[in-house]
């Protein structure tokens, strides 16, 4: 037996107190709780330290088109760009500790694809707040941002955005 905050004598393989209520948890699922708690909050803090910028680096396109006029890109290139801006916001998000995959799709690489394990309302939120992700995906031509969790089952996570010009 055991005695539930309420005063009221419990079993001890009771799962809650008939009289108020009260859940009867575990110290495993407990410190389960608090460790996955934790977590989460280090990594929200990290996304925030790294500022506005985590999910959207300096394209060589957006840096280009600062500096003095050159000649427009080939379909070619502009393939090879945005491939390369996928590596980069793939490196920059393992940087910062998510778990992720970044790539593009289609036959001209107009679709970039953002696996994150942990994908979830809150780092969706969290991209579609970040105005410069956008105007660097349109800059290099991007036409979708897909944003998912990849599982394969019927939980699947995820969200594409069309990016209009």
């Amino acid at each position: 037996m055991r005695k539930c905050k309420c005063g009221n004598e419990v079993a001890s393989n009771a799962k809650f107190c008939p009289k108020c209520g009260h859940r009867f948890t575990s110290g495993l699922v407990r410190g389960l709780a608090w460790f996955i708690g934790l977590i989460t909050l280090i990594s929200i803090i990290a996304i925030s330290q790294s500022g506005t910028n985590s999910y959207a680096p300096q394209s060589p396109t957006v840096q280009a088109a600062t500096s003095a006029p050159v000649k427009p890109p080939t379909p070619a290139e502009k393939v090879a760009l945005r491939k390369a801006y996928a590596k980069v916001i793939d490196q920059q998000l393992l940087d910062t500790g998510i778990e992720s995959r970044t790539y593009t799709v289609g036959a001209d690489a107009k679709t970039l694809v953002i696996e994150d394990a942990l994908a979830g309302r809150v780092r969706q939120n969290s991209i579609q707040q970040n105005d410069n992700l956008f105007d660097n995906l349109r800059t290099l031509g991007f036409t979708h941002l897909k944003y998912t969790n990849n599982f394969e089952s019927e939980l699947n996570y995820g969200v594409v955005w069309t990016i209009k010009p």
